[in-house]
């Protein structure tokens, strides 16, 4: 019998990134969806099965808007696919790179469809990689632009990216399983709908790591976080409202689960309820406007009007 994560959670791919990510999850049994609009990347898949072109088949080439359009041509289809899809799941998780064209152009148009389905619906998006401009700088923007617009109704779940891309990925797996599979003898609960409450609508941050050297890198402001849920696999018990006080993780709600285990000691921790720092996306938005106007590129409005920057 397969366990309520498994069984209630649906992952959807869009772009080659996140096909990528979703092959570890296919790998280990969870039901798993790619759309993409790029032939050749899907036929990089080999564990994901269900495989699914979004109109065009040569790619979006880096252009968000091409991407967005090629959906919203063929939103009755995708909608009466996601309808049979969602049916018997609970939640969806949707995984993207924050900075292609197909992903970025459609990941959160995949997201709104699920949500008016009456289900939750979470975006598991990875950053730019640290240098990587032009385009990809450009379509992060963006996509914070239009979610933005939508946080009320969804999540995003946040990752920073770096070179290894393999590492990165199996990564972020070991992170959602972690948190929707914790393993040992449990001391207290942290059952599926527990799971599901703790993904509350808008930004937040996950990590896994060693116990105490859980490292959480994020561009938020972790100090004003809202809420926080810590999961410890630990062969000790932890004082892990304490260890969430310290670090000033949560000040509305604050949740901790403690699971006993003798080898692998881990903790998963979920930081939610978090703003967007507009400062530090303004000063990226006039450096990107900067770098287009010396390449005399059009200056794409969406991002920068939403944001507020001329």
């Amino acid at each position: 019998m397969r366990k309520a994560s498994h069984e209630k959670t649906l992952h959807y791919t869009i772009g080659e990134a996140g096909g990528q990510i979703g092959e570890i999850f296919k790998q280990n049994q969870y039901d798993v969806i790619a759309y993409n609009t790029a032939k050749a990347d899907m036929d990089k898949l080999k564990q994901i099965t269900d495989k699914r072109l979004i109109g065009i088949t040569e790619g979006s080439g880096k252009d968000r808007k091409l991407s967005a359009k090629s959906f919203d041509d063929n939103i009755d289809k995708i909608r009466t696919a996601v309808t049979q899809d969602m049916s018997n799941k609970e939640v969806a998780f949707i995984y993207t790179s924050m900075s292609g064209g197909t992903g970025s152009g459609s990941a959160i148009r995949l997201a709104k469809l699920i949500h008016q389905l009456g289900k939750k619906a979470i975006i598991v998006a990875v950053k730019p990689v640290s240098g990587e401009i032009g385009k990809a700088e450009n379509n992060y923007l963006q996509f914070l632009a239009e979610f933005e617009k939508e946080k009320n109704d969804l999540v995003l779940d946040m990752f920073e990216n770096e070179f290894d891309y393999v590492k990165i990925n199996k990564y972020i797996y070991e992170t959602i399983d972690n948190f929707l599979n914790p393993i040992g003898e449990s001391i207290t609960t942290f059952d599926f709908m527990d799971s599901l409450k703790a993904f509350r609508s808008g930004y937040c941050v996950m990590a896994t790591g060693k116990t105490k050297e859980i490292i959480v890198n994020s561009m938020f402001e972790l100090n004003k976080s809202e809420t926080c849920v810590l999961i410890s696999q630990s062969p000790q018990s932890v004082d892990g409202y304490q260890e969430m006080t310290k670090r000033n993780y949560g000040y509305l709600d604050r949740q901790y689960y403690e699971y006993r285990v003798q080898e692998n000691p881990k903790w998963t921790i979920l930081i939610g309820g978090l703003q967007l720092p507009i400062d530090t996306i303004s000063t990226l938005a006039k450096e990107v406007n900067q770098k287009a106007q010396l390449l005399n590129a059009k200056k794409d409005s969406l991002t920068f009007n939403i944001l507020g920057i001329d």
